[in-house]
């Protein structure tokens, strides 16, 4: 039960961090606080809520941090790369110089946005590793115009975890023509976003459209019910 606990408290920091709309909520027992990876982690989301607070409070106070946000659109996704033991984190899209690299075997999580031609902005210039116990993030370092990274060294979970069909289309949009037929969980890789939308490649490469972003599971370590 405790490892049940414990992957929920990691769950619901990564996603308070991810900054998603839906509500965290999460509560620290008491029966649980002799274990010190708990109570490290209820610690880490009790600061991580307070700072989001803060500033989304600070946030609704200015109307170009409105209009920002109605155009955001990030997405959460891990490494997965299976070319070497590390992926490669550049200072532009576009091949610019490696600045930085990510180890393939730490479970990296990491948020994306503004893709520029399969090339991802990371968010927040840092990742977050999950171990067996330990939970960390880390800052990407050696670039002052952001960090990028390229779409073939991450990806995402489907989520019909009920064994649901999803179709990839060939536009944004549910009446699209369908592509591709996604029979079982499996991972793709993201392309491109736009609104509700995300352009995905199956890592075989016999799959690529679109798909809703609902249907689609950043988490590296565990499922995103």
């Amino acid at each position: 039960m405790m490892n049940d606990k414990l992957f929920c408290a990691r769950t619901t920091l990564f996603d308070l961090k991810r900054g998603k709309n839906s509500l965290a909520v999460f509560f620290c027992h008491p029966q649980f606080a002799k274990n010190k990876d708990f109570v490290y982690l209820c610690k880490r989301i009790e600061t991580t809520i307070i700072k989001t607070m803060k500033k989304r409070l600070f946030s609704l106070l200015t109307m170009t941090f409105l209009v920002v946000l109605a155009n955001a659109q990030s997405l959460g996704v891990f490494i997965f790369d299976e070319n070497g033991p590390y992926s490669n984190v550049r200072n532009s899209p576009n091949n610019g110089k490696v600045v930085d690299r990510i180890p393939v075997n730490v479970s990296a999580m990491l948020g994306v946005e503004k893709p520029v031609n399969g090339w991802w902005r990371i968010v927040d210039d840092c990742y977050d590793a999950i171990g067996e116990v330990d939970f960390e993030e880390f800052e990407l370092k050696g670039s002052t115009t952001g960090y990028w990274i390229h779409y073939s060294v991450i990806a995402v979970g489907t989520r019909n975890y009920g064994r649901e069909q999803l179709f990839l289309r060939s536009e944004p949009k549910a009446s699209s023509r369908i592509v591709y037929t996604i029979k079982e969980e499996t991972l793709v890789r993201p392309v491109e976003i736009k609104g509700d939308w995300v352009k995905v490649k199956t890592i075989d490469g016999k799959g690529f459209g679109w798909i809703e972003a609902d249907w689609l599971c950043g988490n590296s370590v565990t499922n995103c019910c």
